[in-house]
């Protein structure tokens, strides 16, 4: 009866635990300590974990935002176990689930995910993971704490560029809404390059290379070449340019660009002009001194916008 009793308290305290902040599931892990059916184990350990994030964008905000799932190895070095709970807290809330079985031997723990915000790219928060197990003489428990950080891409990455051109942001809704004249493609081009004024990453970031979203060169009101490139592809797409019309076009310097400048790579726009594809430079507000520059400097790699991104050579 007794027995049954302690059972009873100890799964109250795990659920307890589970919709509690991790201040509260210390407070109740401490409480759980106490119990003396109830040991710390040395045969059971979380020894670390690993992460596979995959990127997408908000419906709301089009900002990034990565979920991550997570692989926790477990290594138990008694007897085979049962009917495990596991918990974890992160950023104040808490989830639980049930392992029916944890053999002996290393095993990998992969029901936790987690869900980053463009909000929490760059910070690092305090990941704690809490493992209670039965045993013939009570219960058994172990504790790991992490951290996570998640950090998103600042350069050319294939797998988020495309989340980069965020036609949909409310700023840039709001923007477009906001520039007057016609045609749409010129006035917008040269709204970008007459209100964003050139300044290196390196200059603001600290930092060789760093891409900006759209709304963050709102802001800021400065960037380079692939920021300005960024905002005006974001700004063509909202105006109603659709997908296979206009792209963020890199690449590097040709033989002719090398002898002028040296090696680099530049970004500029590339759009369907009824029905005319045309360079067009987004820090050049006559726009057709940048066609020309363009053409006659860089070789054109990559093209991307927020639905495609494709390798040109």
């Amino acid at each position: 009866m007794l027995r049954k009793f302690f059972l009873i308290f100890l799964l109250s305290l795990t659920l307890i635990s589970s919709l509690l902040p991790h201040s509260a599931c210390l407070r109740t892990l401490k409480v759980i300590r106490k119990a003396s059916f109830v040991n710390f184990s040395s045969d059971l350990a979380i020894l670390g974990y690993n992460r596979a994030d995959s990127w997408r964008r908000n419906p709301v905000t089009d900002l990034p935002e990565c979920y991550s799932q997570l692989y926790f190895t477990v290594l138990n070095e008694g007897s085979a176990l049962y009917n495990v709970s596991w918990t974890t807290t992160f950023k104040g809330s808490s989830f639980s689930f049930k392992i029916g079985k944890l053999p002996t031997g290393y095993n990998t723990v992969s029901n936790v995910g987690i869900l980053s915000e463009y909000k929490d790219f760059g910070v690092p928060y305090g990941l704690h993971n809490y493992l209670i197990a039965p045993t013939s003489e009570g219960f058994m428990y172990t504790y790991s704490e992490y951290t996570l950080q998640v950090d998103f891409p600042r350069w050319l990455d294939e797998r988020v560029a495309n989340l980069y051109v965020t036609p949909n942001n409310p700023q840039i809704k709001e923007l477009e809404k906001s520039i007057a004249g016609w045609p749409r493609w010129f006035f917008l081009c040269n709204w970008v390059a007459t209100n964003i004024k050139y300044k290196s990453d390196m200059a603001t970031h600290g930092v060789s290379e760093y891409w900006q979203l759209p709304s963050e060169t709102i802001q800021l009101r400065t960037g380079d070449c692939e920021d300005f490139a960024i905002l005006l592809c974001s700004l063509y797409r909202s105006d109603g340019y659709d997908e296979n019309s206009v792209f963020v076009v890199a690449g590097p310097t040709n033989d002719l660009g090398k002898a002028i400048y040296g090696e680099g790579w530049h970004a500029w726009i590339r759009i369907n002009i009824g029905g005319v594809w045309t360079d067009i430079e987004p820090q050049d507000p006559t726009v057709v001194l940048g066609m020309l520059v363009n053409l006659a400097l860089f070789d054109a790699v990559y093209q991307f916008n927020d639905v495609y991104f494709r390798r040109l050579k």
